[in-house]
This record gives C-alpha cells, structure tokens and sequence, in this order.
C-alpha cells in the first residue's frame, strides 16, 4: 500500500513539475456558474486572492465559521474539480501558489508530501505535443 501511495505521490509530483512547459498551452473555461466551480478556476489559475475568498463564501454558506484554516479543510473534503480533489487538481496543473496555500491546510488524508519525492525531468517528452487545449472545469 506504501509503494502505491509513493508512486501515486510521484506521479501527481511529477506532473506538477513538467506540465510547466504546456501550460501557456492550456486554457481553463468555467462548465457552469456556480461557486464550487469558481473555485476551481480560481485555484487552478493560480489565483490566491481569488481561491481564498471562494473557499470563505463556500464555508460560510454551508455554516462552518471557522478561520481560513477550517474553512480550507472543509474545501479540500467537499470539493471536487473535475473529479479531483483540489490538492491534486491544482498540482496537476502547476498552480503553485494555490497548491501550497491548500496543502499546508487540507486534510491529512489529501495532502501531499513534496519532500518524499523524486522529480525526473520528462518533460521533454511533454513538449512534442504543443497543441492548444481548453479544459472545461466543472464541480460536485
């Protein structure tokens, strides 16, 4: 279960790293209006402002009142973007700056440990495909 949970943490690592280089390639759209779904546009675009005031309105419309700590909790349990959590949802698509302001304060069980692992430089192999992508983001 140990090697699974590390190759699993290499993988979203990796991709973290090396999906750099086709990121002014990807173009996020919103699939619907709703404040789950900004949220994830937000983080996935790097927006920290943004993310931080989605994840307060999100938790104080279900009625956690807690600090930002609590409230990221909450948001990491809760939401999905794209049928992914939002740690791995924003390390797959290097948004760096959300990714360790969600980190730091999501559940243990969605956290993902970056010391533990080893980043090989693929990303060649990534580069060959340098068409255009829209990806259209959606929440549950």
């Amino acid at each position: 279960m140990k090697v699974l949970t590390t190759v699993t943490l290499f993988i979203i690592v990796f991709t973290l790293f090396s999906s750099k280089v086709n990121a002014a390639n990807i173009t996020f759209k919103a699939g619907d209006d709703s404040l789950a779904t900004k949220l994830c546009l937000a983080a996935v675009s790097n927006d920290l402002q943004k993310t931080k005031r989605y994840i307060s309105r999100l938790a104080l419309m279900t009625g956690i009142n807690t600090g930002m700590y609590g409230r990221t909790n909450f948001a990491s349990d809760d939401i999905r973007c794209n049928d992914t959590d939002l740690v791995k949802f924003t390390a797959q698509y290097n948004a760096k700056d959300t990714f360790e302001f969600i980190n730091k304060r999501a559940m243990k069980k969605y956290r993902l440990n970056t010391d533990e692992v080893k980043v090989i430089d693929l990303a060649r192999q990534n580069s060959m495909n340098n068409t255009p992508q829209v990806i259209v983001i959606t929440s549950r």
